[in-house]
């Protein structure tokens, strides 16, 4: 799954505080809140995007030789966000949510989801939601065109994802399935056909190393079935967060490493692909800024190197966000 989204759906979150007010050492999950019925965010950002990317559509659509670096493309926007919460249940251990959620955002995952949440009477939280908007985008029919316009068509998809957190009080487990179609593939047929079926488990833990100072570090596989071998992978990825909590300020910090290894030789350059990605993600929050009640000033920053053994898929994006959040 795309780890940043450019589109605003997929931005569709309250971009809200990096965790809750009392960060529990057993999980990553936070389970409802306390207060029952409607909560929520609403938040105004700013967002400045750059990418270097052959396979973007945001990049040239001419391109004129397959080992030519991608240029640097900017995107800039302001987006209205959001997140809104139900809580129910004789113990409020029941939630329905819309939105994105605290702890994804805090290691940069921003992507829409429609969930339900539920608590047992013995901490464990199990989480299962939709994303329906995730895999959804543009993407070029053959991307590999030289000398000429390529063209673009609609990418669809949709996924879903199961969580159990606090498992024997500090575990979580986070598992995924996803399936994304490409409308006019040029590639259909060959060994680089992407439409996909996409299968992702993760493990991860948290515990506080000091007053106010928690480390969650986090172990995943993906699984990548493309209709064409040469588009299939398996993806192993580490990823060590910090959050640090002080007064009216919170601070998230993500350091991620990514190897990707595809299944079959790649049929335009003669050898197998293999990724080294790097990413880097951090989250800001300043409570009631200038004393204004229920506010908090946010920030976003995120950068990602995605190293290749072929030069046409090496990667380089950033982004910046700066706003204001409001919770009910």
């Amino acid at each position: 799954m795309k780890k940043w989204s450019v589109t605003i759906s997929a931005l569709t979150l309250c971009l809200a505080s990096v965790t809750q007010a009392k960060v529990p050492t057993a999980s990553v999950s936070q389970g409802p809140t306390q207060r029952a019925g409607v909560s929520g965010d609403i938040a105004i950002n700013a967002f400045v995007f750059d990418t270097k990317n052959n396979l973007s559509t945001s990049s040239d659509s001419r391109i004129e030789s397959l080992d030519q670096a991608a240029p640097s493309k900017q995107k800039v926007f302001v987006a209205p966000l959001g997140n809104v919460r139900y809580t129910f249940g004789r113990q409020r251990h029941q939630q329905v949510y819309l939105g994105t959620a605290r702890e994804d955002v805090a290691v940069g995952n921003l992507a829409l989801q429609l969930g339900y949440r539920y608590t047992f009477s013995n901490g464990v939280v199990s989480d299962i939601s939709i994303l329906p908007t995730v895999l959804s985008g543009e993407v070029w029919r053959d991307p590999y065109k030289e000398g000429v316009s390529r063209s673009k068509t609609d990418e669809h998809g949709i996924a879903y994802r199961f969580q159990l957190n606090r498992l024997f009080g500090f575990l979580g487990l986070d598992m995924a399935y996803a399936r994304n179609d490409i409308d006019h593939d040029d590639l259909a047929g060959t060994a680089l056909a992407r439409d996909a079926d996409t299968y992702t488990i993760k493990a991860s833990t948290r515990f506080p190393v000091s007053r106010g100072l928690f480390i969650a570090p986090s172990l995943r596989y993906l699984r990548h079935n493309a209709d064409g071998d040469a588009a299939s992978f398996d993806e192993y990825r580490l990823s060590v967060s910090g959050f640090q909590m002080w007064q009216r300020q919170k601070l998230g910090l993500t350091l991620d490493y990514a190897k990707q290894d595809y299944r079959a030789t790649n049929p335009i350059f003669s050898k197998k692909r293999h990724n080294n990605v790097v990413s880097l993600f951090a989250v800001y929050e300043y409570e009631q800024p200038f004393g204004w009640q229920n506010w908090s000033a946010v920030g976003l920053a995120g950068y990602e190197h995605n190293d290749a053994n072929i030069r046409f898929y090496d990667v380089r994006q950033g982004m910046i966000s700066a706003g204001l959040n409001y919770k009910f």
